[in-house]
């Protein structure tokens, strides 16, 4: 078990990422400051370790990751931990309020009250009103604030964190953490390779057991150039098809999940207004999902053209080849970023390669 001095928490070393942090944050629970700001691009780990490092700063026992605060924390249920997840667009003046009043409530049975602040960068014009509350929190209360970049709407409460950088994943230590929970040691590899050092899109490349599907459609559409239109609209077809089968078993799960919820809510456990939360969370979840989607078979495509990979004779070639595909791909981005139709950004990406 974990004592108060132990500067290596289990409930840390378990999260088996960023394990460099671990006696870092370890030891800011001897004395923990009023704010932490999680500083990393996404996929990183920061929400993993904010919900890590919230339940070691509530625990009795310094993180032991085994009693019951450690568990609730876990599970998303600790009274004493506030999670505000801001997903989609700026934070709202609600939720910035919402915040507030759960860091001015005193703990109701631990040390300390943490509120974790997620996609923080998105705060729009509620930045002075945070910042007070921020600057000047109970003695109880501490702030940890996950965001990707610093921009200039929170760079004055940036300055009044302590700041913890999250780089991206060691390829190595996303393939080792895969397979300590249950990945086939080459699909973990190949996972921790295509990622580019985010765990959450290692962790989405096989879920739903997706992986050797998602591989072949999209290695397929890097190596072979339509000679039709009908060609080009078969394997465009195919690719969106297969987005719309990940999405759906997604949905199919969220549904489920909103079925017991509405049943706890019909035996009076939980308020109508969770019902609305959540069918708000999924649907920006399956939003993301997509647009994720399309991410990771362009990862593919761009590991499946790479001279390395294939291993060309004219490397010359190959490179300016596999240059020109990045440039075609990042169009691609950015047409869909701006809600060009798939049909269209594929068949115009796939309708160029050489």
């Amino acid at each position: 078990m974990s004592t108060e001095g132990d500067r290596r928490p289990p409930v840390l070393v378990r999260l088996g990422i960023q394990t460099g942090l671990v006696s870092v944050l370890g030891a800011h629970l001897l004395s923990p400051r009023h704010a932490y700001l999680f500083l990393g691009p996404p996929g990183s780990g920061k929400e993993e370790w904010a919900i890590g490092f919230a339940a070691a700063l509530v625990c009795p026992n310094g993180g032991c990751g085994e009693c019951g605060d450690c568990r609730s924390v876990l599970a998303g249920m600790h009274p004493d931990v506030n999670v505000f997840a801001n997903r989609d667009g700026s934070m709202s003046v609600d939720d910035a309020r919402r915040a507030i009043k759960y860091a001015s409530l005193s703990p109701s049975g631990t040390r300390y009250r943490v509120v974790v602040m997620e996609e923080f960068e998105n705060i729009g014009r509620v930045a002075p009103v945070l910042l007070k509350a921020i600057e000047e929190p109970p003695p109880s209360t501490i702030y940890v604030i996950v965001a990707s970049v610093v921009g200039n709407e929170m760079a004055t409460i940036a300055s009044r964190c302590v700041k913890v950088d999250f780089p991206p994943v060691d390829a190595a230590e996303i393939e080792t953490y895969l397979v300590s929970r249950g990945a086939e040691p080459e699909e973990a590899s190949t996972a921790a390779q295509l990622c580019g050092g985010s765990l959450a899109k290692a962790q989405e490349l096989l879920a739903g057991g997706f992986l050797l599907r998602r591989l072949s459609l999209w290695g397929s559409a890097a190596r072979d150039h339509p000679q039709s239109g009908f060609e080009l609209m078969r394997s465009v077809g195919g690719l969106i098809g297969f987005v719309d089968d990940v999405v759906a078993e997604r949905k199919r799960k969220g549904e489920a999940d909103l079925a017991e919820l509405r049943e706890r809510v019909a035996k009076g456990g939980v308020t109508r207004g969770a019902i609305k939360e959540a069918e708000a969370d999924l649907t920006r979840e399956l939003k993301w999902l997509r647009r994720s989607e399309f991410e990771l078979g362009f990862a593919i495509m761009l590991r499946e053209m790479h001279p390395g990979m294939r291993g060309e004779g004219d490397l010359g070639a190959a490179y300016q080849a596999h240059s020109r595909l990045q440039q075609r791909v990042g169009v691609a981005m950015r047409r869909l970023a701006a809600g060009v139709s798939e049909v269209t950004a594929l068949g115009a990406l796939l309708g160029e390669q050489p």
